[in-house]
């Protein structure tokens, strides 16, 4: 059975009240002046009042008995209990909701707890290895300066290298002429021996003098005085006398004289 919307109680308000079987309270504001109606009594004629309009309270009557009865048969017929069970498993539903809610919001929890500790473990690991990083670059930075410093030294010493390279080939060429030089002396003085000693022999005839080569910064030697038959040596320096003292003491010497010049 179909129930009325409010709509259709408003429209046809009912012109009895529904009381409980046992009592109804006769203080009830609602109630007081009032016949109460029990479900009996629904069912029973109306008393009627010689009215004009007897005919019209007919039919107001029955549409009360019969929204009455829906009523009745609302809370008391057998959709109350579909009603009761649907109540109860409306609240069962909804305290299963709401333990499963909580057992919801606990797993939630739970595994926002467990997200947020490693998100700051994830943070504290960037963190060092971003420290970590730093410190790289910071040595990566030094070690880039190290290498542009070393680079800067390195083409010093090349360009150091070039110019004694430049200055070792020109040292060798005027070492090369040197040495030529050198050679062309030697050769001369080579070529010169000969006469020289042919010399020192005429000398050695004429002034009776053997001179010792072997001693160095010195004139050392013997003389033979053949007109007193006798043989002096003697050392002369050269560097505490002058050419003129040093040429009379020799003459001296081959004279038989005797100098202060020369030691013996």
């Amino acid at each position: 059975m179909a129930k009325r919307k409010g709509s259709d109680f408003a429209a046809s308000p009912p012109t009895a009240v529904i009381t409980s079987l046992d009592t109804v309270s006769t203080c009830s504001p609602i109630t007081s002046g009032l016949t109460p109606l029990t479900a009996s009594s629904l069912f029973t004629s109306p008393q009627t009042s010689p009215t004009v309009h007897q005919t019209e309270e007919e039919e107001a009557w029955e549409e009360s008995k019969d929204l009455m009865a829906k009523l009745i048969e609302h809370f008391d017929g057998p959709d109350a209990d579909d009603d009761a069970a649907l109540v109860k498993e409306s609240m069962l539903l909804v305290e299963n909701l709401k333990i499963g809610s909580q057992r919801n919001a606990e797993e939630a929890a739970a595994v926002k707890h467990h997200i947020q500790r490693q998100i700051k473990e994830e943070e504290d690991a960037c963190r060092r290895e971003g420290e970590d990083l730093a410190k790289q670059n910071c040595h990566i930075a030094a070690l880039e300066e190290e290498i542009r410093n070393l680079k800067i030294i390195n083409d010093e010493v090349d360009q150091q290298k070039k110019e004694s390279e430049q200055r070792t080939e020109r040292y060798r060429a005027e070492a090369s002429v040197e040495v030529e030089k050198i050679d062309e002396v030697e050769a001369a003085k080579i070529k010169e021996v000969p006469r020289m000693k042919k010399q020192l022999s005429l000398y050695a005839a004429m002034t009776n003098i053997k001179w010792h080569y072997e001693k160095e910064n010195v004139m050392a030697g013997e003389v033979a005085v053949l007109s007193q038959g006798i043989c002096r040596r003697f050392e002369i320096d050269p560097m505490e006398h002058s050419e003129f003292d040093v040429a009379n003491a020799v003459w001296s010497l081959m004279d038989g004289k005797s100098s202060a010049v020369v030691s013996c």
